[in-house]
């Protein structure tokens, strides 16, 4: 569907830029992680950001970040494009992973539960994991990594990492995340974009890969119109999920038929 630059990812240095720009976001985040600046730049930003846009907007900006919302607008980036499919599985994976193993690890509480609910703007439930690092930003930049591995069109990159930025301005404005946690998140999400683009070069992206792509939009297509994370009193939500959901079985039928006219020839 989108004009791809597999040549650019197959570049060294250019992994090698995008492995250092990666690596500086996470430093960035452990450095403010250790530092005095985290709790006030949390508190300029979370007390600024629901009235500059409203909650409903935020809202629907942070569902952006879960996978279930992005898998749907993932499949649309990929259609047909077997080796980019597997790429994503296999950063979707690390990340899990990485993102899992840190939470248990550092144990850093929520910005609500160390500065006390009535001291954050809350906008959506309360979530019980940790904080550190921030999944939701994670998993938007792991697109954002992607695309600029695989997408030729400026256009195209920059409403992705646009959109990214703003799911991690929301995980603050939603008040669930510290800001350390949001770079430490962006710099982890580009990283195993990196592995993943690595890892699916070393692969044939088999029929079990492409039926794995397939089973996880089916997923979507299942948990998207009854998915309740605590955001759907609010109408944009809730229209967000539908519309993605029926994204997802547009998807998902056309990537079957090109699957079973592909095996059958």
């Amino acid at each position: 569907m989108f004009e791809v630059g597999i040549a650019r990812q197959g570049s060294a240095r250019f992994n090698a830029e995008l492995g250092i720009v990666s690596s500086l976001f996470m430093l960035l985040g452990v450095a403010l992680f250790v530092s005095s600046f985290n709790p006030p730049l949390f508190y300029a930003l979370n007390a600024r950001l629901v009235p500059w846009l409203g909650e409903p907007f935020w809202a629907v900006i942070t569902n952006l970040g879960d996978g279930f919302f992005l898998f749907p607008l993932a499949m649309m980036l990929f259609w047909r494009s077997p080796q980019q499919q597997l790429a994503t599985l296999l950063s979707m994976l690390a990340l899990a992973a990485a993102v899992n193993v840190l939470k248990v690890v550092v144990g850093l509480p929520r910005p609500f539960a160390e500065l006390g609910v009535d001291w954050v703007s809350m906008v959506g439930p309360l979530p019980n994991s940790k904080s550190f690092p921030s999944g939701h930003s994670g998993t938007a930049f792991l697109l954002v990594g992607l695309s600029l591995m695989y997408f030729k069109s400026r256009l195209l990159k920059g409403g992705i990492a646009f959109m990214a930025t703003m799911v991690c301005l929301s995980r603050i404005a939603v008040g669930v995340h510290w800001p350390s946690d949001i770079l430490f998140g962006i710099g982890l999400g580009i990283s195993c974009a990196l592995l993943g683009g690595y890892w699916s070069q070393r692969v044939q992206p088999g029929f079990k890969a492409r039926l794995i792509f397939i089973l996880l939009g089916s997923l979507s297509v299942g948990v998207l119109p009854g998915y309740n994370n605590g955001f759907q009193h609010y109408s944009a939500v809730l229209m967000m999920q539908y519309t993605l959901a029926v994204v997802a079985v547009v998807a998902v039928l056309s990537e079957l038929l090109w699957l079973y006219r592909d095996y059958r020839d």
